[in-house]
């Protein structure tokens, strides 16, 4: 009786030692697949990052409020929440965000009338493209790449 209670016991530990690689496991593939975009804290540092990197200054117009909250909170998560475009942003833009309910002065500056939008800006430049409205992120490589090669005339 004793020897069955000792296998049973051996089998429970060697179930829940599994269980928890597993678990383990899980955990390491849910961290290692993300990525978020690194917002810069202003258009000053964006611009100055800018002059390092050579890379163009990505502006996000977005509010939290209002009757473009939702497209901006779909955008927000559902297109920069995405690995590869969070990468993508990191790697070749100087993104801000931009509280537009708290900007109207830089709203105005860039022409935004609809929310979400995007304003891109070459380095050393004063020329801007502006791209209005929710982007899907399957989509969004195609308009940016595109924005991009008629900003820089290439």
């Amino acid at each position: 009786m004793e020897t069955k209670e000792k296998s049973k016991s051996s089998k429970n530990f060697g179930l829940i030692i599994i269980g928890l690689a597993v678990l383990a496991m899980v955990a390491i593939n849910l961290t290692a697949g993300t990525a978020s975009v690194k917002w810069l804290e202003s258009i000053d540092a964006a611009k100055e990052k800018a002059k390092e990197n050579k890379n163009p200054v990505l502006l996000y117009f977005m509010t939290g409020s209002g009757k473009d909250a939702d497209q901006c909170e779909r955008m927000s998560y559902s297109t920069f929440g995405q690995v590869d475009i969070a990468r993508y942003v990191n790697k070749h833009y100087n993104p801000v965000i931009i509280d537009a309910s708290k900007e109207q002065k830089l709203k105005l500056k860039y022409n935004v009338k609809q929310l979400p939008s995007m304003v891109l800006i070459m380095p050393g430049s004063d020329g801007n493209i502006l791209l209005e409205g929710y982007i899907s992120s399957k989509e969004f490589m195609s308009r940016i790449t595109g924005a991009m090669k008629t900003l820089s005339g290439k």
